[in-house]
């Protein structure tokens, strides 16, 4: 009896071992599986790009545009207000332009399209970067990063040239007609933050890996390619994109230590370093000579230029969307991206005038305000819900009209001819007319 119990045990065990081991090898084959469906639904992403990946060292030719003048660039303008210039009428409709570009292969917010009278231009979480005609028809395509780095800033536009930086830490000044490289400088290990332009230079923040997280602005000659200055080096990396005070020769940027820093343009000094509650990943906005920027702490404040906090406010949740103001109401409007809520501030005195709940907890986008024929007043646009953006009345956050996209925007809007260009986090290009 003993032995016939000992040998049943053995079965039974046996039997347990068998299920263990269906179990794991069902796991791996489900792993593998979906391992392969996501490798045929990205196989575009990763083609040709042993022949096409170069990080371009020896070009360095000259920008032969005399004077160089920007036509395009992130945030609209150069203090990053997000105010878009004229007139509009919308009708609320959307056009997809081009095939999916982005595949959420990089968790950074997505590149936003830089347009003029040329075409679309636009880097992709996948390392390629391309001009499109204003119907979305592809005119080049050229390969910058490697798949899991990507182009995830927004081109600076001139006449006849572009610039921009890819998270091969390489900046690139282009041919706009034909895609050719002009010049490269290798700046460090990623660049995800958009280039801002001032007196023929390149100003752009730049991230370090080794030995450890840290990060830098740079000023890089528009016409060869050549470093100006650095600024001295922070402790963390520094992903926001610098906003520029033409008149008074400085910028500002934020960085993941907590800090936000204003730097001389002329020299690169940095004037002052002013510790805030979180890391700032949001583009600064200069406006009356006040700074204001939201952070991960979660704080909005009002800075003076001096680097006094002249008001902060908790916001109760992570910001990483750069503020928009709405010049007729002097108010500024931003989202968090936690608990997916919208924020109206009074640019003035940085009373709340009304905060909103959206169902959008991954409101990293920044929006932009503009004048509409229709209503008579300055409007905001912003993705409200993940799947669609909403048209928004500044004053009390009603929503006026929501446009299903059926993909997430995590960038901004650029407009050109009573059009908004957009980028999708899991999508491609698509027009807002």
């Amino acid at each position: 009896m003993k032995q016939i119990s000992m040998i049943n045990r053995q079965e039974k065990h046996k039997k347990v071992f068998f299920i263990f081991l269906t179990v794991i090898m069902l796991g791996v084959f489900i792993f593998l599986l979906v391992f392969f469906i996501k490798a045929v639904k990205y196989r575009k992403h990763y083609e040709n790009t042993r022949t096409h990946y170069r990080i371009f060292p020896n070009w360095n030719k000259i920008v032969e545009e005399d004077p160089i003048e920007v036509v395009s660039q992130f945030r609209d303008n150069d203090k990053k207000t997000g105010v878009v210039r004229g007139e509009w009428s919308l009708k609320g409709k959307v056009k997809p332009l081009f095939d999916k570009i982005n595949g959420s292969l990089h968790g950074a917010s997505k590149a936003t399209p830089a347009v003029d009278e040329s075409g679309i231009y636009v880097g992709s979480d996948a390392g390629w970067f391309y001009k499109l005609d204003h119907k979305g028809n592809l005119i080049w395509k050229i390969y910058l990063a490697k798949t899991e780095q990507g182009v995830h800033g927004t081109a600076l536009l001139s006449k006849k040239y572009l610039w921009i930086g890819a998270y091969n830490g390489v900046l690139y000044c282009l041919k706009k007609q034909t895609g050719e490289v002009v010049w490269t400088i290798h700046l460090g290990d990623a660049i995800g933050s958009s280039p801002s332009f001032y007196k023929g230079q390149i100003i752009i923040s730049v991230e370090l890996l080794f030995p450890s997280y840290m990060g830098y602005v740079a000023s890089v000659s528009a016409r060869d390619g050549t470093l100006n200055w650095k600024m001295p080096l922070t402790s963390a990396h520094i992903h926001s994109s610098v906003a520029i005070h033409k008149e008074k020769g400085y910028g500002v940027t934020g960085a993941n230590n907590n800090y936000l820093f204003k730097i001389d343009l002329n020299s690169g000094k940095i004037l002052w370093a002013l510790q805030m509650k979180g890391d700032i990943k949001s583009t600064p906005l200069i406006y009356k000579d006040r700074i204001y920027v939201t952070n991960w702490g979660p704080q909005f404040a009002a800075i003076s230029e001096e680097g006094k906090i002249l008001w902060s406010k908790d916001i109760k949740s992570a910001s990483q969307s750069s503020p928009t103001l709405v010049p007729d109401k002097e108010l500024l409007i931003f989202g968090t991206h936690r608990k997916g809520q919208l924020f109206s501030v009074s640019a003035k005195d940085g009373s709340i005038l009304w905060e909103k709940p959206i169902d959008n907890d991954r409101a990293m986008a920044s929006g932009v305000s503009f004048f509409s024929k229709r209503y008579k007043k300055y409007l905001f646009l912003f993705p409200c819900e993940t799947t669609a953006i909403c048209l928004i009345e500044p004053s009390n956050g009603n929503i006026l009209q929501k446009i299903h996209t059926g993909f997430l925007l995590t960038g901004s809007f650029t407009d050109f001819k009573n059009r908004f260009y957009m980028g999708f986090n899991d999508g491609g290009i698509s027009v807002l007319y």
